[in-house]
């Protein structure tokens, strides 16, 4: 049964003077841009009853924990050696009426960097769903959950091959002073929504990223989840085993518009981390063919970046590899 998330998850990366000076601003802004009001200040270790104010030891080494509205905790923490740079987790409670608490939280967080300065107060945010969506690669800068990210464009230009490869992603896109502010998916309620828009997005990023960025951990949908992720008839077609070399190749048929399906992928994925083809010999290689050079280009990335090798059929009918050319 499709489920709602529980728990909204803002993560900042914020700039200032000192930790109680980022501390004052960042309540004043999340709660003018129509986040949940603080309830208590307190250590990050707990140790004290939290109170309504920063006690003047809350801002050690250590960073600061808080509590929202709701009885959520969050944290602020120093990062780095500069004393100027800061993450914030701010949950947002959104069980108690998805419906509209879903809504209202992308619509504060969209206003809160206006508030906090982008640039200046603010460095980059991501606002993630919190549950479901475990079954999609996780490209650079973008979690899987995630609906609402703040980024530099310099920070995209050196993840991606390319700006527009990372935009082609996102249902909205705002630009302003080197910032990129990009969303998904802010109708979507349940988990089945969400992956509805989200695994196309997520494949998406993964071949917009530079070979070698994006990660692949085993793909483990819930079950609401697996008629969506199992979804599509099988681009890759077994067309060999070598058992003198344990080479597997597969041909595959993506004519433009049409890509690989992601539990291809991980099952080419499956196959290599245990070493060995379905009826047991032993895989040493794994080949994906395309009928062409332009279909090869087109899905190389994710392939190579789960240790598939690529090869593409030429003109003169011969097998290529795509990283000789």
């Amino acid at each position: 049964m499709p489920r709602y998330p529980e728990l909204f998850i803002i993560d900042a990366q914020l700039i200032g003077a000192s930790l109680e000076e980022v501390a004052a601003r960042v309540r004043q802004a999340w709660e003018a841009a129509g986040l949940p009001p603080l309830a208590a200040w307190g250590m990050d270790t707990r140790k004290r009853q939290p109170s309504p104010v920063p006690p003047p030891d809350a801002f050690g080494p250590g960073g600061l924990a808080f509590e929202v509205a709701g009885g959520a905790t969050g944290s602020l923490v120093p990062v780095g050696p500069s004393g100027t740079r800061f993450s914030l987790r701010l949950p947002v409670d959104v069980q108690r009426d998805p419906v509209h608490l879903i809504s209202d939280t992308v619509a504060a967080a969209r206003r809160w960097p206006e508030l906090l300065g982008v640039g200046t107060g603010i460095a980059s945010m991501s606002v993630r769903r919190g549950v479901g969506a475990n079954c999609l690669p996780l490209p650079p800068l973008v979690e899987p959950d995630a609906l609402l990210v703040l980024v530099r464009r310099s920070r995209v230009e050196e993840a991606y091959t390319s700006v527009e490869g990372f935009l082609a992603a996102w249902e909205r896109v705002h630009e302003r002073d080197g910032f990129l502010l990009v969303s998904r998916g802010e109708a979507a309620l349940d988990t089945v929504q969400w992956l509805e828009v989200a695994a196309p997005s997520q494949w998406t990023l993964a071949r917009a990223a530079r070979p070698g960025r994006t990660t692949y951990r085993p793909a483990t949908p819930l079950p609401e989840e697996e008629p969506i992720y199992l979804a599509g008839t099988e681009t890759l077609r077994p067309a060999g085993y070598d058992d003198a070399t344990g080479v597997l190749t597969f041909a595959a048929w993506t004519p433009p518009g049409t890509h690989p399906h992601g539990w291809e992928l991980y099952n080419l994925l499956a196959f290599r981390s245990e070493g060995v083809v379905p009826d047991g010999r032993p895989l040493r290689e794994l080949r994906v063919i395309f009928p062409d050079e332009a279909a090869a280009r087109r899905e190389a990335t994710p392939f190579s970046d789960i240790g598939v090798r690529v090869y593409f059929t030429g003109p003169d009918g011969e097998f290529h590899s795509l990283e000789e050319r």
